[in-house]
């Protein structure tokens, strides 16, 4: 299936650039939002589901990548940040806000490709994992439930041999005479 990326960007010039790398991002079966204002990028965001933000790291005045980051920070979206600063600093504070990849100007097709498809794999990696848990967090839940309902049976009617199969389902049962006397003689023993 086709994997959505945003793609904020500023001026008409980015966006010529911008233009020619999402025409080879296309080919690779991405499928591509382009925003051309932090607003835009915001809007988006909210009326859509994406696998990947790709930020160029200045957006419109006075708004950076990083002030979208802070905005997107709970939809646990990668972000790739493309930059053509070269202040250690800005690097520094992608990573922090939680960039997964970071990109130089002039960005390298090959390269970008190549990071954008790890991001996404890693993201995918994740998501099956995550899935994993649930399903296994579902199936010891069911499991305990299960138990719970053995346990009453066995309580309830303890002159039964039951039999359960590993996922504690029960197969089959049958009267223990030895203990169905027993049963009943504690049944008559008791006061009405």
């Amino acid at each position: 299936p086709p994997r959505s990326t945003l793609f904020p960007y500023t001026t008409l010039f980015r966006s010529l650039i911008v233009e020619q790398m999402l025409l080879q991002i296309d080919s690779e079966s991405y499928q591509v939002d382009s925003a051309a204002t932090y607003a835009e990028a915001l809007t988006f965001i909210q009326r859509h589901s994406y696998d990947m933000l790709l930020i160029d790291f200045y957006l419109d005045s006075p708004h950076t990548a990083l002030d979208l980051m802070q905005e997107v920070r709970l939809l646990n979206l990668p972000v790739v940040v493309i930059t053509a600063d070269e202040d250690r600093t800005v690097f520094l504070q992608c990573f922090q806000k939680g960039a997964k990849e970071f990109l130089n100007k002039p960005v390298n097709l090959v390269e970008m490709q190549v990071r954008l498809r790890s991001v996404l794999h890693a993201r995918n990696y994740e998501r099956s994992l995550l899935e994993e848990i649930q399903e296994r967090r579902r199936i010891e839940m069911q499991l305990r439930q299960q138990e719970r309902m053995n346990r009453i049976l066995v309580e309830a009617f303890p002159h039964l041999i039951m039999r359960f199969d590993q996922e504690n389902t029960l197969l089959d049962y049958k009267n223990d005479p030895d203990r169905s006397e027993e049963h009943t003689s504690e049944l008559q023993s008791q006061p009405d």
